[in-house]
């Protein structure tokens, strides 16, 4: 009994995905597919409920009917963010208890029993992408609501004399709203685990200083383009220790997500973001120029927005990839991040919130080294 309540125990401390997540989605380029998936998704199953208000089973009575109109129209509204951009961990989770409160909505709304439980299904999707996403108590939440629902359903095909289909139903809806979302928590919590303890920082779920500097070996290796450049921008958050000491580490923290965030989304599409250090950040993009100046000054104005009062000191450098040929590929990306990491430590002490830049020159022998 004491290993199953600390197994319970543990299930439910497990951390929230959400971080790392959305910096493994947005290293790989699936941020775009992944909003485009969950806003085909959910658009197409809001309709569910528009059009059973059209059918011959469907809600009779005009409360139920307003309900599926309402909930229909709630499910497209709740798209918005993901058609824009990738959501906040509060929006995403605002929107996914808008979409179990839907569900049950329009479960209860239908005035077949049968149609009521047949509609519990639905609650597989916000509890797969809270399972996903979030926490285990929010996972268990949706659960809980599916149970209730799907109960109140059964006692009403029960009372209608289907007292095995009731049972038989009811029992399908539970499974599959425990099985499927726990399942997916599982394996995506034993995959965060491997893939941040080898890739990812915890924190802020952008790149660790190793795999950045792995993933920007093969990505300046797999470009075949002489005449393109490599652009170094390195960031250091201003008097963040005074933040520390003055908030405590919690803000620190909140700050370091906040920044993280900040970079994946002004970063290029294609770009690599990582945490080298404590309140250090390194960006690195394959460029057909080489001024990494608006790209530097985008950096700087997302972290002053994003996590006030912190500004912070950007150093970048620029070199040719064809001088990477002769220098060899990551000897050539150490003297650039080197060279950005002087030209930030010149913006800090220029009193920080600065742009300093260096630019590497062309090497014209390109035989390699």
């Amino acid at each position: 009994m004491t290993s199953r309540m600390e197994w319970v125990r543990r299930w439910w401390q497990l951390p929230d995905h959400f971080e790392w997540l959305t910096g493994y989605l947005f290293s790989r380029g699936m941020m775009a597919a992944a909003r485009i998936m969950l806003a085909l998704m959910v658009a197409s199953l809001a309709l569910v409920p528009i059009m059973l208000v059209f059918s011959s089973f469907g809600p009779r009575s005009t409360v139920g009917v307003a309900v599926s109109w309402f909930a229909g129209f709630a499910g497209w509204a709740t798209m918005v963010p993901y058609v824009q951009r990738w959501p906040s961990r509060t929006q995403s989770l605002t929107v996914s208890f808008v979409a179990t409160a839907c569900v049950a909505a329009v479960s209860l709304a239908q005035s077949d029993p049968l149609v009521e439980l047949v509609a519990c299904f639905g609650f597989v999707t916000p509890a797969a992408y809270v399972a996903f996403l979030h926490t285990s108590r929010y996972t268990a939440y949706v659960f809980a609501v599916a149970v209730v629902t799907a109960a109140i359903g059964a006692m009403r095909l029960a009372s209608a004399g289907q007292l095995v289909g009731a049972i038989a139903l009811f029992w399908f809806v539970v499974v599959l709203n425990a099985v499927i979302p726990f399942g997916v928590q599982t394996i995506v919590h034993a995959l965060g685990v491997d893939v941040v303890r080898s890739e990812w920082d915890p924190l802020t779920g952008l790149l660790t200083r190793r795999a950045f500097y792995q993933r920007l070996v093969g990505l300046v290796a797999d470009n075949g383009s002489a005449d393109r450049n490599l652009l170094v921008a390195v960031i250091d958050l201003d008097r963040f220790k005074n933040l520390n000491d003055t908030h405590g580490h919690a803000a620190g923290d909140r700050a370091l997500i906040a920044v993280g965030r900040a970079l994946s989304r002004s970063a290029d599409d294609d770009a690599l973001v990582g945490r080298t250090g404590g309140e250090e950040f390194v960006v690195a993009t394959i460029s057909p120029s080489a001024n990494p100046t608006q790209l530097a000054m985008r950096l700087r104005a997302a972290i002053e927005k994003a996590a006030t009062p912190l500004t912070a000191s950007v150093g970048t450098a620029s070199v040719p990839l064809v001088r990477l040929r002769v220098t060899g590929w990551r000897a050539g990306i150490d003297e650039a991040i080197t060279t950005a990491d002087t030209a930030m430590y010149a913006a800090k002490r220029a009193g920080g919130n600065q742009v300093r830049h260096s630019q590497l020159p062309m090497v014209l022998d390109d035989d390699p080294a």
